[in-house]
């Protein structure tokens, strides 16, 4: 781990720090989703460039959450209760988490599992791997539930590959993978919180301190970092920082990304983020309390506004 650790700091050191500037939102269009009906939360997580929708809502169900999927056409529609979707590919693969929850006397306890699905095998149970990220290829990111310890993984044509961390009381996850089939997340310990970029052939570079929470095809990594603790791209020249406390949750193929401001007594604020034009983007000029989750490459945004009650998309009109 010592070496890996040199190895970013080098990396590190090479690169140069710009900071976006936050501009007008004149030329945001938004097309409400809505709610699922009878939920308090409706949240998307991700869509894909056919404007399919995948995430989860507040329900009944023993775990609380249930599973959804939305398109135009068809609207909202349950997917699995008791479960999280998490991310769909443009052939429509669905990953997500399913628990099996066991009620006891004094309470009840549920296990995190994984599933895959697809319209023409439907759900593929994945025990301990729980996915958060799919490719074209299939190929997923996610995390290895251990009796101990989460590790990140990722499946490769269902080979698995592991990220461990040796530092004490240390645990990884994986959040985002490339057509590549690299990866990235984070490590967590009691004294260390870092983003990391986990290659495919199972090495891994410390970014810094943060989280890594995406990874396009060109190798572009959107998280948060530093500090300040605010949205950070890591490009192969340089590293781009957007203002305010914040986070950036996904990135498309041309780089544009997305994510949250978070203010102090303030609601959240959801934004879109060209670092060609160095500028960011308020979604949600209103102030309702919005989240960006996710973006294609047609530019379509996924998120909430309204606190978490309705969900929407988002469009940008971006002339560079």
């Amino acid at each position: 781990m010592r070496v890996t650790i040199l190895i970013a700091m080098c990396f590190l050191s090479s690169l140069t720090t710009s900071t976006a500037q936050e501009t007008g939102s004149s030329s945001v269009q938004t097309e409400v989703i809505g709610s699922f009906p009878g939920a308090q939360w409706t949240v998307p997580m991700a869509l894909n460039n056919k404007g399919q929708v995948v995430g989860f809502i507040t329900s009944n169900a023993a775990a609380g959450f249930s599973a959804f999927t939305w398109t135009r056409d068809g609207g909202f529609q349950m997917l699995l209760e008791n479960a999280v979707a998490t991310d769909i590919n443009n052939r429509g693969d669905i990953t997500g988490h399913r628990y099996e929850c066991t009620r006891f006397p004094w309470g009840q306890s549920c296990a995190t599992r994984g599933f895959l699905w697809d319209a023409q095998t439907g759900f593929v149970d994945l025990g301990d791997f729980a996915p958060n990220a799919i490719n074209e290829s299939g190929d997923m990111a996610g995390d290895c539930i251990g009796e101990t310890a989460i590790s990140a993984c990722a499946l490769y044509n269902g080979v698995r590959r592991t990220w461990t961390c040796d530092l004490p009381d240390c645990g990884t996850t994986a959040s985002g993978i490339n057509a590549r089939g690299d990866v990235v997340g984070t490590r967590s310990s009691p004294d260390v919180n870092d983003a990391v970029f986990f290659r495919r052939d199972g090495t891994q570079l410390v970014l810094g301190e943060g989280s890594a929470d995406d990874i396009n095809d060109a190798g572009v990594i959107a998280g948060r970092g530093g500090p300040r603790s605010q949205a950070v791209l890591w490009t192969r020249k340089d590293v781009l920082e957007a203002p305010g406390t914040s986070v950036a949750r996904a990135l498309n193929s041309r780089g544009w990304a997305v994510g949250t401001t978070f203010g102090s007594g303030t609601p959240n604020d959801a934004f879109f983020w060209n670092p060609a034009a160095n500028a960011v983007v308020r979604l949600d000029p209103e102030g309702t309390g919005s989240e960006a989750m996710d973006i294609n490459d047609r530019s379509e945004i996924v998120g909430t506004t309204d606190n978490l009650h309705r969900a929407v998309i988002w469009r940008v009109d971006v002339t560079r």
